[in-house]
């Protein structure tokens, strides 16, 4: 079986593997499901932290949400609000929207607020009702999932629990972040990384082919030689050393041929490139106001202002808006 290879094509990654922000209900569900196997937030936090160009974006949205001071007539500890804001920010850039868990005291009056974990909260289709489970997170099946059911919070009544959530979109069920748009280009990002990761991890083997022309040993033999090959010259530590070849006659020689691909680096400089220009383009921000320095020098304290301004009108303080409206409409 070892001497007999096959090469086939595998799936797709982008059809397989990335999840699509559908809506379902199921038989026997009382929430509806967020995404493919109801894992659309947990697959929107694993771009979050794998993507360096998404992670430096939502961060910094929140940074720019944040401010510099919160004014307040509340009496909240200003550290406290801090944080609190800093939680809404950071939830709605990366989801699009936030779940606020709003807590009364015996005389009805809201004694604290708690921001939810998108991950661990789903809703039904009119968001009158909502669930929170660590088991979301850990995509359990329904029959084993175990969740706290909460009412949406309501003005006139007590409820010592609520849910005041607040979405992207109010036509759907679930929020989607401002880079849906950009899922894909993210995606493209991650898989670069992995790619160049994997090429420093194996080494050669990526990019040689070892002919041994002395014969086909045992499959014995060939795993051992495989190994010693991986152990000797595979890997970013073994990087520079060079392979010494022992052979009875010319005819015998091992030869390495490599595998050679036009502009290689470059098509997937340039793809990179591309992908991350796409990402700040969903966020509509200039690289240069989250620190990163493109290839125009020429970017003035001028240009550095018109482009934050732009920013801040059409993404910054629509954040804010919703954050003050949540507060002001919970206290």
């Amino acid at each position: 079986m070892k001497n007999k290879l096959i090469f086939s094509a595998i799936n797709p990654y982008l059809q397989d593997n990335i999840i699509k922000p559908t809506e379902s209900l199921i038989r026997g569900q009382e929430y509806v499901s967020w995404g493919d196997n109801n894992q659309y937030p947990m697959y929107l936090n694993g771009l979050y932290e794998s993507v360096p160009t998404l992670q430096t974006l939502i961060n910094g949205t929140a940074d720019y949400v944040c401010g510099n001071d919160t004014t307040t007539k509340l009496t909240i500890p200003q550290a406290k609000l801090k944080s609190i804001i800093r939680a809404m920010a950071l939830q709605y850039t990366l989801y699009g929207g936030y779940y606020i868990n709003v807590l009364r005291n015996k005389l009805g009056q809201v004694a604290d607020i708690v921001v939810l974990d998108a991950r661990k909260v789903r809703t039904n289709d009119d968001n009158t009702t909502f669930w929170y489970s660590n088991d979301f997170a850990n995509n359990k099946s329904y029959g084993r999932i175990k969740a706290f059911r909460l009412p949406a919070f309501n003005k006139e009544t007590n409820d010592p629990s609520s849910i005041y959530y607040v979405k992207s979109d109010a036509f759907k069920v679930y929020p989607k972040p401002i880079y849906a748009s950009a899922v894909v280009a993210c995606e493209i990002e991650r898989q670069i990384d992995k790619y160049q990761l994997n090429n420093i991890e194996n080494g050669l083997a990526s990019n040689v082919i070892i002919n041994f022309n002395n014969g086909v040993p045992t499959d014995e033999m060939k795993e051992e030689i495989e190994r010693n090959l991986n152990d000797k010259f595979a890997g970013a530590d073994n990087a520079g050393r060079f392979m010494v070849s022992f052979n009875e006659s010319k005819e015998t020689e091992v030869t390495v041929t490599p595998i050679e691909v036009d502009n290689f680096n470059d098509k997937y400089n340039a793809i990179a490139q591309r992908s991350r220009q796409q990402i700040f383009t969903a966020f509509r921000a200039n690289p240069n106001l989250f620190g990163i320095n493109t290839e125009n020098n020429g970017f003035s304290q001028e240009n550095f202002k018109d482009a934050f301004e732009l920013f801040n009108t059409t993404v910054v303080m629509p954040i804010q808006r919703t954050i003050t409206t949540a507060v002001s409409d919970i206290f």
